[in-house]
């Protein structure tokens, strides 16, 4: 991955918007038991117990989930990447976005609060609701009107923090298929201001697994090198590599 002194910045006619969906949640780790359950019934195979009672949690339709303690886990992860590369700084980001749910707020918390930046709380950035599964009309318009308000704001270069769903559709235009984000990845995005469209945008940040040990020539310290690309590890240039591969069919704008 490449290693620079600066991050990329806007053309005429465009915004640079860094997407960052939020940490795993408690309703992220009972879709994920559901998931496995409903799988191993498919195979005719005995589910987990314990699977079974977490995804009977969604029936609760919880929309303000809290985080998990992955998810807190998660947050410091990435809070370190951006600390490491001073991220908030050197972006250029002017204003910080964020959906109104609880683990929104906590990611946005978690990895903007040292800054004195701007912050915006969008009701219509919440995620799309089990109601707006059968009106699909809905959740295009608030899709839309985050589009809109974008295009609107006088800065050029934000952070919105949110959640997968919603920011795959944001990032859909026409027919051009998004990929969904993981918890905690940050996408650098440009954004058209006049098709109000997004490109398929550059992953640059997400939480490395527990096991991870960080080499001591990458821990934070005062000589940090300055670089582009915050995730500058062995294991997140693999993983780049990967993605590059795997996103290579992709449409931009």
């Amino acid at each position: 991955m490449k290693q620079s002194s600066k991050f990329p910045s806007p053309q005429p006619g465009t915004k640079v918007i860094y997407l960052v969906r939020h940490a795993e949640s408690e309703e992220n780790v009972r879709v994920r038991a559901f998931d496995r359950a409903y799988s191993r019934l498919v195979g005719c195979q005995r589910p987990d117990i314990t699977d079974v009672w977490s995804g009977l949690g969604l029936l609760s339709f919880d929309l303000d989930a809290p985080l998990s303690s992955e998810g807190e886990r998660q947050l410091v992860d990435v809070k370190q990447q951006f600390q490491r590369s001073n991220f908030v700084h050197r972006s250029g980001v002017q204003l910080v976005a964020n959906s109104t749910r609880q683990r929104a707020i906590r990611t946005r918390e978690a990895l903007f609060g040292s800054s004195s930046l701007p912050v915006h709380e969008l009701e219509d950035m919440v995620e799309r609701t089990p109601l707006e599964l059968l009106t699909e009309s809905s959740f295009a318009e608030r899709v839309d009107r985050v589009r809109q308000w974008i295009a609107d704001q006088p800065e050029t270069c934000m952070a919105l923090v949110g959640h997968g769903e919603f920011f795959r559709r944001l990032q859909m235009h026409g027919n051009k298929v998004a990929v969904p984000l993981g918890n905690v990845e940050v996408r650098r995005c440009f954004f058209d201001i006049d098709t109000k469209s997004f490109d398929a945008g550059t992953r640059v940040a997400w939480p490395r697994p527990p096991t991870f040990v960080e080499p001591d020539e990458l821990k934070i310290s005062s000589e940090s090198p300055a670089v582009d690309d915050i995730s500058i590890s062995p294991w997140h240039q693999k993983q780049v590599s990967t993605m590059t591969r795997n996103q290579a069919a992709i449409p931009s704008i």
